[in-house]
């Protein structure tokens, strides 16, 4: 499991914790010294493939008996949940989190599976305030029109004729806007926050986002709209110029691209055409050769260039580069805010450059337009 590897790694180098790995093999070997323990009586820092635990209901139980303080949940996304059936994983989760106190779920990309995921996770996190998916949807219905309705206040316009239908019935919004309406001292500001803690689940879904927190690098949006019949020796050429011409030698420089066999031709192209050293990472590589090609991207004096594949860089953080380059485009939104995550994460201190090279008058433009002018993807984040 390469993402449990990467924690136990993070975990140790930041903050000097050591965490013990858990799978079969572990478990069969403390209950070689104790047929009766609970293998996860051990210890007391854990790190765990999800799968093991859903794969198997008997370990799955020793470690609902065990006890924690804290639940972290990587990757959530993945967590599987229809209101006919849940995903093993998802109960593994769910019934280990109703007996710990606290659940964290760590995900860049939490509407991947539609709002039913997103409410199933929620549910997790508090199962008392979302039990109906039903309820959840006739709630966010009005989601679109409170925000409206807040980027207008917040904008200094007025917005006297829609406050009706919003704090009709609720006694707290109805003096907001009262005091609102009477121009009171700050009582825009009060309209603000009281809608947004009383509309659905605003607290959840507008208090607690990227824009509202702050301390978050800038994003820079490069589009590099590119001519020729064959895209693969065009960005190259720009990709190899990007390199040679346009940025500092000390620039390192992360290209993804959709799958191992591209990734492949995108190194060994760019060997050809420059003198830029580049490292190669992708699924089918053993956990040491990513770890020694990761660490040899991160080295001062090592790679420029890490070309990586789709699936092979995720849970990878690459905080200490500020290009990335989107070789091609991924087919769902939710995987570029992925790629785009491997380099904006905690510990970045510049601006993060994107680098879209694409062909004019190709459908891959219509798509790189869509995603920049329709939903400012590049750019922003949820």
């Amino acid at each position: 499991e390469p993402l449990v590897h990467q924690w136990f790694v993070e975990l140790l180098r930041r903050f000097n914790l050591t965490f013990d790995l858990f799978d079969e093999e572990r478990c069969i070997a403390i209950e070689e010294g104790d047929p009766e323990t609970n293998p996860f009586l051990d210890s007391q820092l854990v790190l765990a493939p999800l799968d093991f635990l859903a794969e198997d209901e008997a370990r799955a139980a020793q470690a609902r008996e065990a006890g924690w303080d804290v639940l972290v949940v990587d990757e959530a996304h993945h967590l599987e949940w229809t209101p006919e059936e849940s995903g093993a994983n998802y109960e593994v989760v769910r019934t280990l989190a109703a007996q710990t106190e606290g659940l964290l779920l760590l995900t860049a990309t939490p509407q991947q599976l539609g709002p039913e995921g997103h409410f199933a996770r929620l549910q997790l996190l508090d199962p008392g305030r979302y039990r109906d998916l039903r309820q959840y949807r006739e709630e966010t219905r009005q989601y679109e029109e409170v925000a409206e309705l807040v980027d207008t206040l917040e904008n200094g316009g007025e917005a006297s004729d829609r406050l009706g239908a919003l704090t009709k019935g609720r006694p707290r919004l109805l003096k907001a806007a009262a005091d609102f309406l009477l121009e009171k001292e700050g009582a825009r500001e009060r309209l603000v926050q009281d809608l947004l803690d009383g509309c659905g689940i605003g607290r959840v879904m507008f208090r607690n986002t990227r824009s509202r927190l702050g301390g978050f690098p800038e994003r820079l949006p490069l589009l590099a709209p590119l001519k020729g019949d064959d895209e693969m020796a065009a960005k190259v050429t720009w990709l190899a110029a990007l390199l040679e011409k346009k940025l500092p030698a000390e620039e390192k420089v992360l290209v993804i691209a959709k799958t191992r066999e591209l990734a492949e031709q995108i190194i060994e192209s760019l060997r050809d055409a420059t003198g830029s050293v580049a490292a190669l990472f992708h699924e089918d590589l053993t956990l040491i050769q990513r770890d020694r090609n990761a660490a040899y991207f991160a080295d001062e004096d090592g790679a420029r260039v890490l070309v990586c594949s789709e699936i092979g860089s995720e849970g990878r953080n690459f905080q200490f580069a500020r290009h990335l380059v989107l070789f091609d485009l991924p087919d769902n939104v939710d995987l570029l805010e992925q790629r785009i995550g491997r380099l904006d994460r905690i510990g970045q201190r510049g601006t993060i450059n994107i680098h879209v090279p694409y062909l004019k008058g190709t459908a891959e433009e219509t798509r790189v337009r869509w995603i920049h002018e329709g939903l400012d993807a590049f750019r922003s984040s949820p």
